[in-house]
């Protein structure tokens, strides 16, 4: 269960959010901007949070802007392996792409030593063993899991590497 749903935008000065933001004030989601961060979340009335997440642009500004509709969307730096491989789904009328199932797993492990506070670790590696079955259990993602692996930097391939060691996660890959 969560209460928030962060959408990525793998290039945020070209996305068109025009519609997407539409669509959620016809929901009844209020639109909130940060005066101090930049960044903008919608919140719909009984609390659930959507906020933007992207790729840091050549400014390596913390918030870049979406082009066309004002959008500020937390830049991130490990926030590549969502883009690798998605899948879309409809929620409440709205297509939208999200993380696949093993590109999931690996951004999740890859930024774990960085989540604070220490809960968000844990309820992380909670949510990666939960889809790891699933995954495992898929040929088609278990192979995209192997395959996302072994073509990640290899400074972040040991960095996931480590984290599932010390959580005793099997990736299923060796």
């Amino acid at each position: 269960m969560t209460t928030d749903l962060d959408m990525y935008l793998p290039n945020a000065k070209t996305a068109m959010a025009e519609s997407l933001t539409d669509g959620l004030r016809k929901l009844s989601y209020l639109r909130k901007d940060d005066s101090l961060t930049g960044k903008t979340t919608f919140i719909s009335q009984n609390g659930f949070e959507i906020e933007f997440l992207t790729v840091p642009d050549r400014t390596m500004s913390p918030v870049v802007r979406v082009k066309g509709f004002s959008i500020g969307a937390e830049a991130l730096p490990k926030m590549a392996p969502i883009g690798w491989n998605y899948i879309e789904i409809e929620w409440e009328g709205l297509k939208i792409k999200v993380a696949s199932p093993a590109s999931f797993i690996l951004q999740k492990l890859l930024i774990n030593d960085e989540r604070k506070p220490d809960w968000k670790k844990e309820k992380d590696i909670d949510a990666v063993r939960y889809v790891l079955e699933y995954v495992l259990a898929s040929p088609k993602y278990s192979f995209e899991l192997k395959e996302t692996l072994n073509s990640s930097p290899p400074k972040w391939r040991k960095a996931i590497l480590n984290t599932a060691n010390k959580y005793n996660i099997n990736l299923g890959i060796l």
